[in-house]
């Protein structure tokens, strides 16, 4: 799997940024450029928003290369990552940019949702489910009863973790918010 990379950081350090220069290069190769190679990279995210982001980030990146300028610094990450010259980097963009926006379906950036559904819809007949199926994933449902046994399990044992839970519920109580931890560590989740 030397192909599988997976970036995984606080808000606001960076992500999309570098999501967007290594879709780019990916996409823009180091050989011979070919401009529908990008449908066959995909790239998952957690939330509808920054799939969107991310769309949105390459999209704005290509355009601006394809008219051959440079926006925060993208251009020399780009020759770093694929050895090109400016002047391909400028011609490859610009064709790919025209590309992408005839055949905006085949981005494929998705929430992991979106790739779940799309994974079992294809093999549906294989999995023995019928063709009108509806995937429902709830991950409260996941994270309210772990939530729930985290909080029974703390005991004398693990006096740190309890200690920060409850300086924690403290601050709660202190800032005039209820004492009730669950729905907090579960929107932490």
């Amino acid at each position: 799997m030397k192909n599988f990379i997976v970036y995984k950081s606080s808000a606001g350090s960076g992500k999309t940024y570098n999501l967007a220069v290594n879709y780019i290069s990916l996409s823009l190769g180091s050989g011979g450029f070919r401009k529908d190679y990008f449908k066959r990279i995909l790239a998952i995210t957690f939330t509808n928003k920054a799939a969107k982001e991310m769309k949105e980030r390459i999209l704005q990146y290509l355009h601006t290369l394809s008219q051959q300028q440079d926006v925060d610094n993208i251009l020399h990450e780009i020759k770093l990552k694929t050895q090109l010259s400016e002047k391909l980097i400028f011609k490859f963009s610009k064709d790919l940019y025209s590309y992408i926006i005839h055949n905006y379906s085949d981005l494929g950036i998705q929430t992991i949702d979106k790739f779940t559904y799309k994974i079992v819809r294809s093999f549906s007949r294989e999995l023995g489910v019928k063709n009108e199926f509806e995937l429902v994933l709830d991950s409260q449902k996941i994270i309210q009863p772990v939530v729930a046994r985290l909080l029974n399990k703390i005991s004398d044992q693990n006096k740190l973790f309890s200690e920060v839970l409850i300086d924690f519920t403290l601050k709660k109580i202190d800032d005039g918010n209820s004492y009730n931890i669950e729905s907090d560590l579960e929107d932490f989740c």
